[in-house]
């Protein structure tokens, strides 16, 4: 029984699972160094006016739609009222081959956090439409509407779970500043993708392997990315494009991890990950970052209801904050704003002084 938390959409549209609910603008300035843009290292600050760029991206399943669905979804989610000022439209990532299809975002009414479901109807129908038991594409396509549904109305509880145990913290308190923006993305996407899918586990039977699927490709190419974002970096300058091109794709991979395991441990022993994904886990060198997020996923969720900080949640951000550094990025706080170096990993160990 979803009850009083749910406030449902008017229609149904396609989407994306938007983690960062905060968005507030931050004061910033860009001091640069003036060093050689062919320089190995660099240290730059930001601080007034700049809002921290969107690192983490959405979990986006194997649909295609039609160029007017895009269309009226894009307005739908844009035209969303989420009860606050000044936060990031609302948006659904899409291209060739993935689309997203549904959407639980945090709304404020009345004082009270609601969450606001909207599903792409394409993905549902079938639903209301009970399959002959001998159609297996109609069996299929009600089994992953169901498992759709569920996936959402675990968001329900877990955002619940999280404004019960820090009441008037969910769009209601202000990030304190850019450098806190960048790693709460990153703690509430992978604990809340974690949770719901290990709530929702039950009704997914088959799916993990689109998890896996999702975390052999971006595990495969965060690496490299992130070489050519530094390598663009020392051409533009530009803090926020740097962060979010090297920060997103150094992330991804810990994202759809939270997926995959959620989705293991909520499997109760059914399911175990594949071979093939432990080894291309191993090759991009990021066995033991994922082991870490996943032990501190796993002490979260046995740690539900006795929550007492938010800051409990910043061991998940902590393990980004490693990768970034390995891969010559460093984010540190600086007032409302943040001090951000960059230098070439395999020229120095770390940071390099002015």
């Amino acid at each position: 029984m979803l009850g009083d938390d749910v406030e449902f959409a008017g229609d149904t549209f396609a989407r994306d699972r938007v983690v960062d609910d905060g968005g507030q603008a931050f004061p910033a300035e860009v001091v640069d160094d003036a060093q050689d843009p062919e320089a190995a290292a660099v240290g730059e600050r930001v601080r007034d006016e700049v809002e921290a760029p969107a690192l983490v991206g959405i979990l986006r399943y194997r649909h295609r739609c039609s160029r007017a669905e895009r269309t009226l979804a894009a307005a739908a989610l844009a035209e969303l009222d989420r009860g606050v000022e000044g936060l990031r439209t609302l948006a659904r990532t899409n291209d060739d081959q993935l689309v997203g299809v549904a959407m639980a975002p945090a709304v404020l009414r009345d004082g009270k956090v609601k969450i606001h479901l909207v599903f792409s109807g394409a993905y549902i129908e079938s639903i209301d439409a009970p399959p002959e038991k001998d159609d297996a594409e109609a069996q299929s396509g009600m089994q992953q509407a169901i498992y759709l549904i569920a996936h959402e109305c675990a968001h329900v509880q877990v955002t619940t779970e999280k404004d019960e145990a820090f009441p008037g913290t969910i769009l209601q308190k202000q990030v304190s500043s850019y450098e806190e923006q960048i790693f709460s993305q990153i703690n509430e996407a992978s604990w809340d993708e974690y949770a719901a899918c290990r709530l929702s586990a039950p009704f997914g039977s088959g799916h993990l392997a689109y998890y896996e699927e999702g975390l052999r490709g971006v595990v495969g190419v965060a690496r490299q990315k992130a070489a050519a974002s530094r390598d663009s970096f020392w051409k533009h300058r530009d803090l926020n494009r740097i962060v979010a091109e090297l920060g997103a794709p150094m992330s991804d991979p810990l994202r759809m991890a939270a997926y995959t395991f959620g989705h293991i441990d909520g499997s109760n022993g059914d399911a175990e990950i594949s071979e093939e994904t432990r080894q291309a886990i191993e090759e991009a060198g990021y066995t033991e970052a994922i082991e870490e997020l996943v032990a501190q996923l796993r002490k979260l969720w046995d740690e539900r209801g006795e929550w007492i900080f938010p800051s409990e949640f910043d061991v998940l951000g902590d393990v980004a904050r490693d990768l970034f550094y390995k891969e010559g990025l460093l984010i540190t706080p600086n007032g409302e704003g943040a001090n951000i170096q960059v230098w070439d990993p395999a020229m120095y160990d770390g940071p390099v002084a002015a």
